[in-house]
């Protein structure tokens, strides 16, 4: 193993006692080199990390509405206390008591300003949250009549290319009914076919002869268990599920272009400006969703 000078840092061959070039005594020792290993960078990824959304908290409207309930009842209080005051016309009470009739009725004028303002805020807050409830409603519903057409096709039954069907759909108490399709929208397989309307509960439409519509009003019911009271329209092209308009607020046949934007011949929602205009006086859940 070679040696190198302390002195001057020439490499000798083992064993030299005194360096060659400068003359100096040797360390027997020999020096070892030492490596140090550098650690390996490692390429960053190629995706991206997103922060997850933190959860909005409403603490201030919370807050708001509290004080809007408290001085609502307290400046009434104040109001009342104060006039009881003045009637029985004690002179040591009756400065609190005018002082009081004045805040009171200043609270209480505040108040009814506040309500102007936190009541329709709070109605807007509950129509929204019932539109979106009801929207995913209606995208439930096209994903199970999309799949229950899908079983069909499969089946030997399915809709015929190009095909425009729509089907009025009700539950009125647990029990659902779904209008006849055009029996030459579809395809038959010699048990199965379209074109009778079905009706029944859950359990009656279990039992009933195959048909598309069974199967159709079969799919819902069991999908949608838990609705008793509906209102659906569907709009099925080329095989699958495009459009839905769905309340629990009607038993009524929802009506085009009142409930819900016009269909085309593909079975979409168009039109809107017209659908629009019309006072739409419930909660109409809708997909493809439509932003108005």
């Amino acid at each position: 193993m070679a040696i190198f000078c302390g002195k001057c840092g020439s490499q000798m061959e083992d064993g030299t006692a005194f360096c060659t070039n400068c003359g100096a005594p040797l360390d027997r020792k020999p020096v070892q080199q030492q490596y140090i290993q550098q650690p390996v960078q490692q390429p960053a990824p190629a995706y991206q990390y997103y922060a997850q959304p933190q959860p909005v908290e409403h603490k201030s409207s919370a807050i708001a509405i509290c004080a809007f309930i408290f001085s609502f009842i307290i400046a009434p209080v104040g109001l009342i206390l104060g006039i009881i005051g003045l009637v029985k016309k004690n002179a040591g009470t009756k400065g609190l008591s005018v002082a009081a009739v004045i805040i009171g009725a200043i609270g209480t004028l505040l108040s009814l300003v506040l309500a102007s303002i936190l009541i329709p805020s709070m109605l807007g807050y509950v129509n929204r949250s019932k539109q979106t409830s009801a929207n995913t409603v209606a995208a439930t519903i096209v994903r199970t009549v999309s799949l229950s057409l899908v079983d069909a096709e499969n089946a030997g039954f399915g809709m015929k290319p190009g095909r425009l069907q729509e089907f009025d759909i009700k539950a009125v108490n647990g029990k659902w009914t779904v209008s006849a399709a055009d029996p030459d929208n579809f395809f038959s397989n010699g048990t199965s076919s379209w074109g009778q309307s079905a009706s029944g509960i859950y359990d009656d439409v279990v039992k009933m002869a195959p048909s598309g519509e069974n199967e159709l009003l079969l799919a819902l019911a069991d999908k949608l268990s838990d609705i008793n009271k509906a209102s659906i329209h569907i709009a099925v092209y080329d095989g699958r599920c495009t459009a839905c308009a769905f309340s629990q607020e009607t038993y009524n046949t929802l009506a085009e272009i009142v409930d819900y934007p016009k269909i085309d011949e593909h079975g979409e929602f168009s039109d809107y400006s017209r659908w629009k205009d019309n006072n739409k006086s419930r909660i109409i859940g809708l997909f493809p969703i439509v932003i108005y």
